[in-house]
């Protein structure tokens, strides 16, 4: 929230004895100003990600000179509210880097970032687009792998309209050991309970993610979820189950919570499936109309009656 101006002395005409610099805001407002004899100056306390006109004006015992000026923008301040969260897909060395922060409106009028994720074995710098930022928060996902990661480093910063790069965030990160282990779920009927354990006696909310369609099981395509109800009971219940196939992904909380793209504990997710039962039930049957069974019933009942007079008219022709 500072910017530095230097300039160059005319090479012509009388020398300067000092300088007025003048700075104004897009409405014209004066935000500061500043005399000095050098070519350099320093004016603080400015808004972030703003943009600003600059004046200079020089000066001498005979009058001052026609100002110079030019348009600037302030750098971007890095973001807030940044959480990296590792996730683990069990069985193989590949974790996936997710990157949480605030989009601060003012310092980042556009929501443009430079992203770097870096590790032994994986470089990753792009530019995250709006796609990955809402109103007020934005997300970013960077896949690592290799046997021997056990740290990496991130940093995240938002570029301004001029694509100049602001004051990014920059952390190193330790993959951390997995808190949560997932049992094999079990299924009866539409309900499976699943048990989580966590490490060294550990107490956790346990939230359960599922998907039907996407193994990956991104936020978006969750259509199951399912949470501890204390942080000693593990045990999660997941109900309604109407598909042949789940794909799930565990993690623990700090809190009961049901949010499936936050940050969670230590950092890693644990990525199951399961099927559901696929035991068949026969389908009672539907019991005929009633006019069927009154025509059933009249006919049975007029062959009564036709046996009964053919057993009569026999009597009668025997007597004869």
């Amino acid at each position: 929230n500072s910017l530095t101006i230097q300039w160059t002395p005319a090479t012509s005409g009388y020398a300067a004895s000092n300088y007025s610099i003048i700075l104004t805001n897009t409405s014209g407002t004066t935000v500061a100003m500043n005399t000095t004899t050098s070519t350099m100056t320093t004016i603080g306390d400015l808004i972030d990600g703003t943009n600003y006109t600059v004046s200079v004006t020089a000066n001498n015992c005979a009058g001052s000179s026609t100002s110079s000026s030019v348009s600037v923008q302030t750098l971007p301040c890095a973001p807030v509210n940044v959480s990296v969260t590792t996730v683990l897909y069990q069985n193989n060395s590949v974790y996936d880097v997710e990157l949480f922060w605030t989009h601060r409106q003012q310092s980042c009028s556009v929501p443009q970032y430079t992203v770097m994720v870096t590790s032994a074995t994986s470089t990753d710098m792009s530019a995250v687009n709006a796609n990955y930022c809402n109103t007020t928060s934005c997300s970013y996902v960077q896949s690592i792998s290799g046997a021997n990661v056990n740290s990496y480093n991130v940093s995240v910063a938002c570029r301004n309209t001029l694509n100049q790069i602001g004051q990014p965030y920059v952390a190193m990160q330790s993959v951390p050991t997995p808190v949560l282990q997932v049992g094999q779920p079990n299924v009866s009927g539409n309900i499976a309970t699943i048990t989580c354990t966590f490490s060294n006696n550990q107490s956790f909310y346990c939230l359960v993610c599922c998907s039907n369609t996407d193994p990956s099981v991104p936020a978006s395509s969750v259509s199951l979820v399912g949470s501890s109800t204390n942080p000693t009971t593990v045990i999660v219940t997941l109900q309604n189950l109407n598909s042949p196939m789940y794909y799930c992904k565990a993690a623990a909380t700090n809190t009961n919570s049901n949010n499936c793209a936050g940050p969670v504990v230590g950092g890693v997710k644990v990525f199951f499936s399961f099927m559901t039962s696929s035991t068949s039930t026969t389908q009672p049957t539907n019991p005929p109309p009633y006019w069927i069974i009154a025509i059933i019933l009249g006919i049975l009942l007029l062959a009564v009656i036709i046996v009964i007079v053919v057993v009569v008219i026999l009597k009668t022709k025997g007597g004869k």
